[in-house]
């Protein structure tokens, strides 16, 4: 279910968990460049993006309904520009994939608290890790709070994949947008608040990892890992796998399931009706690729969790 003005917590895994997104001067210029320049073909504003060596987190809202065409636009470029550099710095190794087979997760963010939780929760994955005690240290690409309040930068273009003789896409501008639901609050105050809650998170993480006397793997570790090798644990399965977060907003949570059983629901209906010949029959709200390449009709819905992003002003 896709509705417009959504803000999401997206995850997305590398295939076979291997590290090809292990931080280094080019891997990570690639990974900004492509994202930013998705970012501004498509509707979506990204708020956050974080880069550990075989996932990304991202905090976006898809003021259309293009996230999916966002992501299909950064994966493929950053795809294909990691796949010539290691062809050069890695001569021996095939790799014909970056991307896990399986789409990307998308967890729609229905509060302003779901979104500060999978905010800090993205940008101190690498200290849950092990990887290093403070997030400012991760040598990967990493936005902060703080950058919110900063100017537009720049991505250069990499020379890998892209039209190097196109001079409107040398450099790409991007800069990190608070997300809607957030706007209401004090800048300045939002971004101390934000800091200090990682601080808090860190903390316990690190007091964790000291109760069971493990050692963070440390920045030059990081940067000196094989990027094919991939993690010796197994990757967990069976566990849930959330569509929506409330932040524990209960009752913003039920709504949330409700809509989204309902919209289940109703696209079933219509789709036997499509099959069996009826051509008006509407889709539900929140529906996608029947909706652009079938240009079928959609009912309309109210989602209070929209209604911030597509706010006039």
């Amino acid at each position: 279910m896709r509705l417009a003005g959504t803000t999401y917590f997206v995850t997305h895994t590398v295939h076979d968990r291997r590290f090809l997104l292990t931080p280094s001067p080019v891997v990570n210029g690639i990974i900004q460049y492509c994202a930013a320049r998705a970012a501004q073909v498509h509707e979506v504003e990204l708020h956050w993006l974080a880069v550990q060596s075989n996932h990304i987190h991202l905090g976006v809202t898809d003021l259309g309904t293009d996230l999916s065409r966002f992501m299909q636009a950064m994966d493929r470029s950053i795809a294909r520009c990691l796949i010539d550099h290691y062809r050069e710095t890695h001569p021996h190794q095939h790799l014909d994939a970056v991307w896990a087979r399986r789409s990307f997760s998308e967890v729609a963010l229905l509060t302003p608290e779901a979104v500060l939780d999978a905010m800090v929760y993205s940008l101190t994955n690498c200290v849950k890790d092990g990887l290093v005690r403070d997030y400012r240290k991760w040598p990967g690409v990493c936005s902060r709070p703080g950058d919110w309040d900063r100017e537009l930068r720049y991505a250069e273009r990499p020379e890998y994949f892209f039209d190097q003789e196109d001079d409107r896409w040398a450099a790409v501008s991007y800069g990190y947008t608070v997300a809607p639901m957030l706007r209401d609050r004090p800048l300045p105050q939002l971004i101390e608040g934000i800091e200090a809650s990682i601080r808090d998170k860190q903390r316990a993480l690190c007091d964790e990892r000291g109760r069971s006397e493990r050692r963070f793997l440390g920045v030059k570790a990081v940067i000196n890992t094989d990027p094919f090798d991939s993690p010796d644990s197994i990757r967990p399965k069976g566990g849930r796998n959330p569509t929506v977060a409330a932040g524990g907003n209960r009752d913003m949570l039920r709504e949330g399931v409700r809509l989204v059983r309902a919209f289940r629901d109703q696209y079933r209906e219509a789709w036997k009706a499509y099959r069996g010949g009826q051509r008006d029959v509407a889709f539900p709200a929140g529906t996608l690729h029947m909706r652009l390449l079938h240009e079928v009709c959609c009912d309309v819905v109210e989602a209070p969790w929209c209604a911030a992003a597509l706010a006039p002003g």
